[in-house]
C-alpha cells in the first residue's frame, strides 16, 4: 500500500509538471510524457502485485455468466487474483475443484439458467497453507423456453435474459394477462407453404377459435406486453376473443293445485208454488188450481282464473374482446410481427319458461222444468311463455401498439 500511495503522489507531481505544455506542438514524445507513461506502468504492476493482499473479497473475485450457443445454458466464469498459488472451488457443496496458479486465476463451468449457486472459495499459498476464504451466492440469468404447448393458469410476468420460441410450440394465455421483459427474443421458424404463419403454428395464442367463455372475466381479453432490447425471427400472435354463452332458459311457472284456478259452478234456479185467491163474498177460496213458478233464476258459472306466465329467459353473453397487444423492440431489424385477430361472437338469448294453463270456467247452474240453466263461465287464459332474454353484442377488435417496421395485422 505504501508503494501505491507513493506512486500516486509521483503521478500527481508528474501531472502538474506536464500540464503547462499540454497544448505544445508535438514533434514526438517529450521526456516528461515518457516518464509519466513509465510511472503508470509501474503503478499497474504494483496494483497487480498487491491486488490480493492476503484476503479474498468481492472486489478481487468476480463471477459472471456468459451466454452459450446452447439454449438455457450459460457459462459461469469465476476469476481471482493470479498471484494466488492454489484455489479450491466448491459449488453447491459438490466435489471441490482445484486450480493451480498456472490456470491464470480463472475457472469456467456450464450452468443451467435460472438456478442459484452457492460458491465457496479457499485460497492457499505456495506451501499449501490456507490464506483466505470467501462465500458467494450467485443467480444464473433466467431464460424462458417455449418448447411445447404451455397454458397459463394465471396472469404471468416473465423478466428474463433470453426468450426462445420453438417451432410448433405455443404459449396459450387462456384469457389471462402476459408480460415478457427480456434482453433478447429468438423465434424459431420453418418454411410454410402459406405466406403467413398458420394459426395453429402461432407462438402466442389467447385462446383457440370458437372457445366458449367459462367466466365473464374471459370476455375482456388478454393483455399481452412484450419488451426486449433485440428480437430475431417472425413472431406470430393470435388475438382471439371467447364466444359468449347462451342465456339460460327461463324457469317454468309452478303448476297450481288441481282445480285451484277453476271457476265455481253456478247455483241452480229456485221454484215455488203459487195460487190466485178468488174473492166471493167473504170466502177467500182459490179460483184456480195451484201453479209452480221459477222464483230465482239459475246463476252463471264463474270464469276460470288466468294461468301464471313462465319466468323470462337469461340474457345472452356478449362476445369476448380480441384483447390488447403492446410490443416494443429496440433492435428489430431482423424481426417481424404477424397478428391475427378474431372477436368473440355473442351467445343466444335464453328462451322464456313455460306458463301454466288457465283454469276452466265453472258450469252454469242446473236447469229444471221451471228455471232455465245458467251459462258456463269462461275458461281462464293460459299463462304463456316468459319473455326471451336480451341479445348479446360481438366483442371488440384488438388494441395493438408497437414500434416495429415489419408488421402484418389481419382478421380471421
Amino acid at each position: 500500500m505504501k508503494i501505491l500511495k507513493m506512486a500516486a503522489i509521483l503521478l500527481s507531481v508528474a501531472g502538474l509538471m506536464t500540464a503547462g505544455c499540454a497544448f505544445k506542438k508535438d514533434g514526438g514524445p517529450t521526456p516528461e510524457s515518457a516518464a509519466a507513461e513509465e510511472l503508470l506502468k509501474t503503478i499497474e504492476v504494483k496494483k497487480q502485485q498487491q491486488a490480493f493482499e492476503g484476503k479474498l473479497t468481492k472486489e478481487n473475485v468476480s463471477v459472471r455468466f456468459d451466454e452459450t450457443d446452447t439454449l438455457n445454458v450459460y457459462e459461469m466464469i469465476i476469476t481471482w487474483p493470479s498471484s494466488i498459488a492454489t484455489m479450491v472451488i466448491t459449488i453447491d457443496e459438490r466435489t471441490p475443484e482445484i486450480r493451480q496458479q498456472h490456470h491464470g486465476g480463472v475457472f469456467k463451468i456450464p450452468v443451467l439458467s435460472g438456478y442459484e449457486h452457492k460458491i465457496e472459495l479457499m485460497a492457499y499459498d505456495s506451501l499449501g497453507s490456507p490464506i483466505s476464504s470467501l462465500s458467494l451466492v450467485e443467480q444464473v440469468p433466467k431464460d424462458l423456453l417455449v418448447d411445447k404447448t404451455f397454458h397459463l393458469k394465471r396472469s404471468e410476468v416473465f423478466e428474463v435474459n433470453r426468450v426462445f420460441f420453438y417451432d410448433g410450440a405455443q404459449l396459450v394465455t387462456n384469457g389471462f394477462d402476459l408480460t415478457i421483459k427480456a434482453r433478447k427474443i429468438f423465434v424459431q421458424n420453418r418454411e410454410f407453404t402459406s405466406v403467413r404463419v398458420p394459426l395453429n403454428e402461432a407462438h402466442i395464442v389467447t385462446t383457440p377459435p370458437n372457445t366458449l367463455a367459462s367466466d365473464q372475466s374471459n370476455l375482456k381479453g388478454s393483455k399481452i406486453q412484450i419488451h426486449a432490447d433485440q428480437a430475431v425471427g417472425t413472431l406470430a400472435v393470435a388475438l382471439i376473443g371467447y364466444n359468449g354463452q347462451d342465456g339460460k332458459k327461463g324457469a317454468d311457472a309452478p303448476m297450481p293445485a288441481p282445480g285451484s284456478l277453476d271457476g265455481a259452478p253456478g247455483q241452480p234456479g229456485q221454484i215455488k208454488s203459487r195460487r190466485q185467491p178468488c174473492f166471493r163474498g167473504n170466502i177467500d177460496a182459490p179460483c184456480e188450481p195451484e201453479v209452480v213458478i221459477c222464483a230465482v233464476a239459475a246463476t252463471n258459472g264463474e270464469d276460470g282464473k288466468n294461468g301464471t306466465p313462465g319466468l323470462p329467459g337469461g340474457d345472452a353473453w356478449n362476445g369476448g374482446n380480441a384483447g390488447e397487444l403492446q410490443i416494443v423492440i429496440m433492435n428489430s431489424s431482423e424481426f417481424k410481427l404477424e397478428v391475427a385477430q378474431k372477436v368473440g361472437q355473442p351467445g343466444k338469448p335464453g328462451v322464456g319458461g313455460e306458463g301454466t294453463p288457465g283454469g276452466k270456467g265453472g258450469s252454469g247452474g242446473a236447469n229444471n222444468t221451471y228455471c232455465a240453466g245458467g251459462l258456463k263461465g269462461k275458461d281462464g287464459n293460459d299463462g304463456g311463455k316468459g319473455e326471451n332474454g336480451k341479445k348479446g353484442e360481438p366483442g371488440q377488435k384488438a388494441i395493438i401498439d408497437h414500434n416495429l417496421q415489419k408488421v402484418e395485422i389481419y382478421d380471421l
